[in-house]
């Protein structure tokens, strides 16, 4: 049996786009739901005014692997991409211990 999934995104947006980050972001969020297998949660945190971090939980790494590669085709998803500065990171763990 796979293990769940955690993928972690962090990226950075101008301060001057962040009301238009806000308002796509549960429109994102929807369409990777309708649109990717395997996918159970999102969270959005802010480090600073620039920095933000993607915390998305999926039924497996194959299902977090494959969304990154869909997500950026979809098109209810690129105007919140398009604000997006700058990808620092991604990375995908298995989770092999919850408390």
């Amino acid at each position: 049996m796979q293990s769940p999934a955690v993928e972690v995104a962090r990226f950075t947006i101008d301060p001057a786009n962040t009301d238009t980050f806000l308002a796509e972001h549960p429109r994102f969020a929807a369409a990777v739901r309708e649109n990717c297998a395997g996918f159970r949660s999102l969270r959005l945190l802010r480090v600073d005014e620039r920095t933000w971090i993607h915390v998305a939980e999926w039924d497996t790494r194959a299902d977090a692997l494959k969304a990154a590669e869909t997500v950026p085709d979809l098109p209810a998803c690129q105007s919140l991409l398009a604000v997006i500065d700058e990808g620092l990171s991604m990375d995908v763990g298995e989770i092999l211990d919850h408390h």
